[in-house]
């Protein structure tokens, strides 16, 4: 990230102010003048936070308005990106991460953090670094991606989940467990005191029993409940229905329909050949007609017989013989007509005998097969009447099979369901145990001695602080430990003066490392009129060098007296007091 202006408006102790920003920057003034007010203003815009005056959450950033005033604070970042914050804007942070937020922001924030947020801010970087050999580890123990996302995300985050997950799993295993003692042990034994095994049998084979019994049992309670009889009247009443089927014999009446049959054939041929007769006389007549309208017409002169050229005397001749033969056709075919509709008579006659003699013989038919019925009936009231003791026997013993069979149902419904039941239950368990025992393995692995988190702090003991700024201000032997203690000379360092040197130099090389390895582009060191002169000059070669590392880096420092402006266009002086900050020019 790049910081390129910053603009504040009634913000603390500032008033008023806008900052054109160089690569380096450095702003004095006398004390309480708002030097620190720049800084905050800008971690206050970037994270909505403002700890060094108190504001920690967002709902208190009023607080920070100068004397009541409208609070406005913009900055523009790589390029032309503006962020902007007021009192009531609560929006999402640039820099999310408040432990960060606080080194990039406070360069002393680091070694005033507990041991455990100093590790844990560490780690998030080491973790990166070394993510590759974490991922393998992890891996070889059996993790999975989204256990190692977790892990390279968050140690101590995905330390609480292993814990979470292995209790739930616990719970888990003491409640399956219970389920699985709970199911019970189906076992069958038949009425005649014989174990079955149930896994011999299937629903549908029973079902299949079932239905055929009791298709069974349904006949014989009709049968058992037919009212008794005595054996010799059903016999005798048998016997004669037998004799009434022999005397109805349908020899006669399949004769009487042959003969029938035959005179409907005759008749119908008659009647065919009579209306043939009938169309031959109707197609005479027709000609005829067709030669008398030739002859009678007088334009022609044509013979209507012979076609050869005639006189007109000769055609009136000819005419008068063909009116004649047509009156002798006409009466012909009034005599055919006639007999035409008495042979029409006929074969109607003959169909309805043919039809009456076929219907006598379907009434026989249907008699004796009623008959027969009644034959097939009385043969099943004797056999009843001889067996009814067989039948009430069979009666009795199929209703004690089907009520076997409905318990033998119910017990392999029961041993089907618990059979289902338990390798389910026993493979969840399994399942539980592994989650169970892989969540103590991770949170074996993520305690401070832990394998993963001992990578992690190797890694973390490899971020090395500014060796050649710590050599010139005799603090080459500061240690940052996996533990997030640090000491030097191998003793813990002074943490408790405010403005102990020692500890401020340890936090400035503490707050360029973690910058550094965060690639957060900003380095700001606030209270550097602490440093002796010996110790600012050395400073400053390391800001030489630190330029290829940051896009920004702002420097504080209390001074009564103005300094003259800058000879460099990366480096920029900033003048505050009374409340503005200026450019020095």
């Amino acid at each position: 990230m790049k910081l390129e202006s910053v603009r504040i408006k009634n913000f603390m102790a500032i008033k008023e102010a806008s900052l054109q920003l160089a690569a380096v920057n450095k702003i004095v003034g006398p004390n309480t003048n708002g030097k620190s007010s720049v800084v905050q203003a800008m971690r206050f815009c970037l994270s909505g936070l403002a700890p060094e005056f108190g504001i920690t959450k967002k709902n208190m950033a009023h607080l920070l308005a100068h004397n009541g005033g409208a609070m406005l604070v913009e900055v523009a970042v790589n390029g032309g990106d503006i962020y902007t914050r007021n009192a009531a804007n609560k929006t999402a942070a640039v820099l999310s991460d408040e432990l960060l937020a606080g080194v990039v922001f406070d360069s002393q924030a680091f070694v005033e953090m507990t041991a455990k947020d100093r590790q844990r801010l560490v780690q998030q970087f080491a973790a990166a670094d070394n993510a590759e050999t974490i991922t393998k580890t992890a891996h070889e123990h059996g993790f999975s991606q989204d256990v190692i996302a977790k892990i390279l995300e968050s140690m101590d985050a995905a330390q609480k989940w292993a814990i979470s997950e292995r209790q739930a799993a616990g719970r888990r295993i003491t409640e399956l467990q219970a389920d699985i003692e709970a199911i019970p042990t189906i076992e069958f034994v038949s009425d005649s005191g014989k174990k079955l095994d149930l896994s011999k049998y299937t629903i549908d084979q029973i079902d299949s029993n079932i239905t055929r019994y009791t298709a069974r049992r349904d006949e014989l309670i009709v049968v058992t409940k037919t009212p008794a009889a005595s054996l010799d009247e059903l016999t005798e009443l048998r016997d004669a229905a037998k004799e009434d089927i022999e005397s109805l014999s349908d020899d006669a009446g399949s004769e009487a329909v042959e003969q029938a049959r035959k005179t409907h054939a005759e008749a119908e041929k008659a009647y065919r050949a009579k209306e043939q007769e009938f169309a031959t006389a109707q197609a005479a007549i027709k000609q005829t007609n067709a030669a008398i309208e030739k002859a009678s017409s007088k334009s022609e002169r044509d013979c209507p017989e012979c076609g050869q050229k005639v006189t007109k005397d000769v055609l009136c001749v000819i005419e008068n013989r063909l009116i004649g033969q047509l009156n002798e056709q006409e009466v012909e075919l009034k005599k055919i007509t006639k007999a035409r509709n008495d042979a029409y008579k006929l074969l109607n006659k003959a169909a309805e005998t043919l039809s009456q003699k076929r219907q006598a013989v379907e009434s026989l038919v249907e008699r004796r097969e009623n008959l027969t019925q009644v034959v097939e009936d009385y043969n099943r009231l004797i056999d009843i009447e001889t067996n009814r003791a067989t039948y009430n026997d069979e009666l009795a013993e199929i209703t004690t099979k089907l009520a076997s069979l409905g318990k033998l149902k119910t017990a392999k419904t029961q041993y089907d369901e618990a059979n289902k039941t338990r390798p389910r239950l026993e493979s969840e368990l399994e399942q539980a145990r592994k989650n169970h025992k892989q969540m103590d393995m991770l949170d074996s692995m993520l305690k401070p001695e832990g394998a993963l988190r001992q990578l992690a702090n190797q890694t973390g003991d490899a971020m090395d602080i500014d060796s050649e700024l710590a050599e010139a201000w005799d603090m080459a032997d500061l240690t940052l430990h996996s533990d997030g203690s640090m000491t030097l000379g191998g003793r813990p360092i002074e943490l408790s003066g405010k403005h102990s040197s020692e500890k401020f130099r340890a936090g400035v090389l503490m707050a360029e490392m973690i910058c550094r390895a965060a690639d957060t582009g900003v380095l700001i060191l606030d209270g550097l009129e602490i440093l002796t002169k010996a110790m600012a000059k050395e400073l400053s070669k390391a800001v030489s060098r630190w330029r290829e590392t940051y896009s920004t880096i702002i420097l504080l420092a209390s001074q009564d007296d103005k300094p003259e402006p800058s000879k460099y266009d990366w480096f920029k002086l900033f003048w505050a007091e009374g409340g503005k900050v200026e450019e020095i020019k």
